[in-house]
């Protein structure tokens, strides 16, 4: 006589993705969603498993580690999703995705081209992945950081320092719904999720098919920042004695978490609201990005003039 089986755990599936792009509002939304009692997201929030044509830019690469990432709550779960933000620049990552889940749920967030370049650039001068000291320097880099020179030494993956070519968002979006099925695709400005972020917090339960919770709480989170102190930033993420003597002193404690640099770290944070970019350099990038300007407009039906100002 042979005893009953026992249950065998069935790892949760991805069914929902948020695919970018960077600096559009992906972490507050993700972060709303995962509040709501029907829906599951990773850990880490972006795996980048599907990022295939930039490698060297993927979190979590083992298939079975991708699926374990998805298990922070109790199941089932209605949805269960990641927002991996550079998934709308890649050629290759949503059709990864499609053909991993054909039925997958597709969110892309957007802006302008302008703003998000800046703020993309101040992100990277922030974690140390940038080191062109302004915003137009970056800009005029690009040409000789495309051949390999004036690399920065800690950037993961040199083509996201491509602003011209990772802003282009309207060419993303038309690559985006050639690929996905209109019924599985919903578009997001950023402008309506500032503005109004209940109302499209609300829509994107219905898009996912998700009862309304009543959530009326939706902080800003993963606002601009800056370094107080370059020097410190730097000397915490990159020296190397610190960081062994670190995990030297875990060790011998026992303890999982000592966070002395991460505090410091947040003291040397100083977070940041509007633009430095003005003037002609303003007048210049917005006419660079005109074209692609001009195409979210047709592709979206919407008049984005005051992204032109």
């Amino acid at each position: 006589m042979t005893g009953c089986p026992q249950a065998v755990e069935i790892m949760p599936k991805p069914n929902f993705f948020i695919i970018g792009a960077p600096k559009c509002g992906t972490t507050s939304l993700i972060r709303y969603l995962d509040d709501h009692g029907e829906v599951c997201i990773s850990e880490p929030k972006e795996p980048h498993h599907f990022l295939s044509d930039l490698p060297d830019y993927i979190s979590v690469r083992d298939r079975d580690a991708y699926e374990a990432s998805f298990t922070s709550k109790q199941y089932p779960c209605k949805r269960v999703g990641e927002a991996s933000t550079w998934y709308l620049f890649s050629k290759e990552a949503v059709p990864n995705i499609l053909q991993y889940e054909p039925n997958a749920k597709i969110i892309a967030m957007v802006r302008n081209p302008v703003d998000m370049a800046e703020s993309l650039y101040k992100q990277f001068a922030y974690g140390l992945e940038e080191n062109a000291d302004t915003f137009e320097k970056a800009w005029y880099l690009q040409p000789s950081r495309k051949d390999g020179k004036h690399i920065p030494q800690h950037i993961v993956e040199p083509a996201r320092l491509q602003y011209k070519q990772v802003c282009s968002l309207g060419s993303q979006l038309q690559r985006l719904m050639d690929t996905v099925p209109a019924d599985q695709l919903k578009i997001i400005l950023f402008d309506d999720f500032k503005d109004n972020t209940a109302d499209v917090y609300d829509s994107v339960l219905e898009f996912l098919g998700l009862e309304h919770d009543g959530k009326a709480d939706f902080p800003i989170l993963n606002q601009r920042k800056s370094n107080r102190f370059k020097f410190l930033n730097e000397f915490l993420i990159t020296n190397q004695y610190l960081n062994r003597t670190v995990a030297f002193i875990k060790s011998t404690l026992g303890i999982q978490e000592l966070g002395l640099s991460r505090r410091i770290l947040k003291l040397n944070v100083r977070k940041e609201n509007g633009s430095e970019v003005e003037g002609d350099f303003r007048s210049f990038l917005i006419q660079e990005f005109e074209e692609e300007i001009a195409l979210v407009e047709n592709l979206l039906n919407r008049d984005l003039s005051h992204w032109r100002s």
